[in-house]
């Protein structure tokens, strides 16, 4: 087993963040977000701030947790009970972790490193790669990508700075250890991708790191001098420049519109199981307790035949029509 070097570095919950010798360090991801501008949802509500950013983010500690018990002892814990999501299940994901981490065995979780001056952070999982011998840093992510700004796209190209940098500070604390390779892993209830990620330039890595800060009440404050060497190659995965509404509103469209479908389908189906077994036990109506069913009777409807009238009739036909002015429809389609 490959043997790495431990970090000084301490990672605190309250106050939460990394601290060496009781001075507070800099964690990587707030750079980044200020630094390139991703994964900033700066058009969020309050509610999606308060409420929905912390609750998917305690979604995702559960995951990370369920993956780290799984790695450290083989045992699968799964289901937690969580003040914003409940009670949870999060087997799935333990479950594709697993395919994903096949060919590899798991060196460590959450390894801290640091360049023991300003920045430190903590890598999700550090493996081993079977044939090769290599070591690969991975990132785990839970995000929504419907929701996250700029899609899928910019959240590869985030992970390409955040791995990048992680690389950079594990080789400088494990010298004579080399990155192999850089890993995203995403897992959303039950679906999953794994993303190789593409490793950027040590000296612009090394650019990034070296931006001093200030640490005030609201958090860090980064002094950039030339944000554009950060977002320079970003241009490809930022949102329409001419969107009519902002980015974070488009993709929750998107969401719904893809719920809805699903949501619909499924419906139809239950619906079509529900009369069936409705017919087969002779009930006509049924409450379910939070809905009700009905089979109407049968009925003979009654219908004018406009088309056949006005082949028949065309000139009394044009003595009873009437215009009248309809709102054009307004319609939500799925790409």
């Amino acid at each position: 087993m490959i043997q790495l070097v431990k970090s000084q570095v301490q990672f605190s919950e309250n106050p939460h963040g990394y601290f060496l010798q009781g001075v507070q360090l800099s964690g990587i991801t707030s750079l980044i977000h200020s630094a390139t501008g991703l994964g900033v949802y700066a058009e969020a509500s309050d509610y999606v701030k308060n409420f929905l950013i912390p609750k998917a983010g305690e979604k995702g500690t559960a995951v990370h947790g369920a993956i780290e018990h799984y790695d450290k002892t083989g045992q699968k814990i799964t289901e937690y009970d969580l003040p914003l999501n409940g009670h949870l299940d999060v087997s799935a994901q333990l479950e594709n972790y697993i395919r994903l981490r096949e060919g590899y065995e798991p060196v460590d979780n959450e390894y801290t490193v640091s360049d023991n001056i300003m920045y430190a952070s903590n890598i999700d999982n550090v493996w081993q790669k079977i044939d090769t011998g290599g070591i690969y840093l991975v990132d785990t992510k839970t995000n929504n990508l419907d929701l996250y700004p700029g899609g899928e796209d910019a959240l590869i190209e985030y992970l390409s700075w955040q791995l990048s940098c992680y690389a950079y500070l594990f080789e400088l604390q494990n010298p004579g250890l080399k990155v192999e390779g850089l890993l995203g892993n995403w897992f959303r209830d039950s679906e999953y991708k794994q993303w190789p990620i593409n490793r950027k330039d040590d000296s612009l890595i090394k650019t990034l790191l070296d931006i001093d800060y200030e640490v005030t009440d609201h958090g860090f404050v980064y002094n950039i001098n030339d944000k554009e060497m950060f977002t320079a190659n970003i241009a490809a995965v930022s949102p329409q420049q001419d969107a009519i509404m902002p980015q974070h509103a488009i993709n929750a469209i998107a969401a719904i519109l893809k719920e809805e479908k699903a949501a619909k389908a499924r419906l139809d189906e239950l619906k079509v199981q529900l009369k069936n077994a409705m017919i087969e036990h002779g009930i006509k109506s049924w409450d379910a307790g939070k809905f009700t069913a009905t089979i109407a009777k049968d009925s003979v409807t009654n219908t004018f035949d406009t088309t056949r009238f006005k082949k028949d009739h065309a000139d009394l036909y044009e003595q009873y029509i009437k215009q009248s002015v309809r709102a054009g429809s307004f319609t939500l389609k799925l790409k």
